[in-house]
């Protein structure tokens, strides 16, 4: 571990302590874990908890929810308050959730701990990278550490179905939880003792308007396309969520033109290269979440297949975004 830490550090350059390295990398794997291993346990949690029509998907959503919401919130505060804070935090709600989801009874106890869970990812997320990229010196040192920070990313939804799947097949889908679990207490400790304390407060404030309307906007949005297959596309509470949705984004741009610090600088869309890259990567990974989704519905409560045969189809498909990160 150390070898390969200190090879790490070399290669970025120096202005980065290892301590915070390690943390930050560990952290944004960390959260990707927990975003990615309820897809392999579908099939279990159909049989055992016996969720009906779309209380099975929102298990997943659940946790990614707080994250699509909330994760520019915590990339403020981060700035705002200290970065050090918000991992140890992250990574230590995210513990919680998962002890929470670990001793679920029933379908509701499960939502409730992934979506603690998911609060805790939302954080680490963008503070991760934020705290990497502040100990940076050099453009040149910032652009390999923001390539480390995806590798990890990417290594975080390969590991999730490996570990999903072997703690399924030799126990149970509760000892999947506590892996994430004991990995979430390891971050939060190797935060708390090694990373530096980064903060960015200069120019920056608290969006209460932005906020809000992204945060509301956002819900209502995802909402409307969970709850849009069972509950019919035109029932009147699909079509008032995307009436919620539209309005609630449009003033979120409003208020972003006028906010003093604005939670997203939308001027940053005006260069087409960085609008066309954000569009392509927001497709690029609904697509894949669509995509997870229906494997793991296919393969889990569909086929009834054993969790390492899922697990295996979700590492040939985590697969792909290895070569982007080389």
């Amino acid at each position: 571990m150390s070898t390969k830490t200190d090879s790490a550090s070399a290669a970025i350059g120096p202005g980065l302590a290892k301590g915070t390295l390690v943390a930050g990398l560990l952290a944004v794997c960390l959260a990707q874990i927990g975003l990615a291993i309820p897809a392999t346990l579908n099939g279990l949690f159909q049989s055992d908890l016996q969720p009906v029509g779309s209380q099975l998907t929102w298990i997943s959503d659940a946790f990614l929810l707080p994250v699509a919401v909330l994760e520019l919130t915590f990339g403020l505060l981060g700035d705002l308050f200290g970065r050090k804070r918000l991992l140890v935090g992250g990574a230590a709600l995210l513990a919680v959730g998962e002890v929470v989801s670990t001793t679920s009874a029933g379908i509701h106890q499960l939502w409730f701990g992934q979506t603690l869970a998911g609060l805790g990812a939302a954080a680490l997320f963008p503070t991760s990278l934020a705290i990497l990229a502040a100990g940076t010196t050099s453009p040149a040192q910032r652009a390999r550490v923001i390539a480390l920070w995806a590798a990890l990313l990417s290594t975080g939804g390969f590991l999730a179905p490996l570990l999903g799947g072997i703690t399924a097949t030799y126990g149970s889908w509760r000892w999947s939880f506590v892996v994430v679990t004991v990995i979430a207490a390891a971050s939060a400790v190797i935060s708390a003792l090694f990373a530096t304390d980064s903060r960015s407060p200069e120019g920056r404030s608290l969006d209460p308007a932005g906020q809000i309307t992204i945060g509301i906007g956002l819900f209502a949005l995802l909402y409307a396309i969970i709850q849009g297959p069972t509950d019919g596309w035109a029932s009147t509470p699909i079509v008032s969520a995307f009436v919620v949705a539209a309005v609630s984004l449009g003033l979120f741009v409003l208020a972003e033109l006028r906010a003093a610090s604005p939670l997203l600088r939308l001027d940053l869309f005006r260069n087409r290269s960085f609008a066309i890259a954000s569009v392509v990567a927001v497709v690029g990974m609904f697509g894949f979440l669509g995509t997870a989704y229906a494997v793991s519905i296919r393969l889990g409560p569909v086929q009834d297949q054993p969790p390492m045969r899922t697990a295996m189809a979700f590492l040939l498909l985590n697969a792909s975004p290895w070569p982007c990160c080389r």
